[in-house]
């Protein structure tokens, strides 16, 4: 939407709503549960995988959540006439969006199977990342 209420100042409005399917993210730290590196008897494959690889922790890119952002921009413009050789433009801008994990997170079977739902995307740094802009400050 645009609004010219007077002849150098223009203001527009717009609203947006973003959905994003399968978006890519790094999982939560993927390690030991329930034994420690080099013990012969571990039972969980997770640990076992990991053990093999001389791994202690992993993370890697997942395509497992969608997200919607829904937003809106302001932006007014102002241009005087000519002042001196020049013309003096004023425009100032405000943004609000938010960010929400739609669905429910899909974890790998072999990551929900043996204990590691809860650490896999729900770690509060992640959902932090993906639902809070950097520098938002409401306190």
């Amino acid at each position: 939407m645009c609004h010219k209420p007077f002849k150098n100042l223009t203001i527009t409005a717009d609203y947006y709503r973003i959905k994003i399917k399968d978006r890519v993210l790094f999982s939560g730290d993927i390690g030991y549960k329930t034994g420690a590196p080099g013990n012969p008897d571990l039972t969980n494959p997770v640990e076992v995988i990991l053990n093999n690889n001389k791994i202690t922790s992993l993370k890697f890119f997942t395509n497992a959540v969608n997200t919607v952002t829904e937003g809106v921009d302001f932006v007014a413009n102002y241009y005087t006439s000519a002042i001196g050789k020049g013309k003096l433009g004023i425009i100032a801008a405000f943004n609000y969006n938010e960010t929400k994990i739609v669905d429910n997170i899909a974890v790998p079977p072999i990551l929900a199977q043996n204990g590691y739902s809860e650490n896999f995307l729900t770690e509060r740094t992640i959902q932090n990342y993906l639902c809070k802009t950097k520098n938002k400050d409401y306190s």
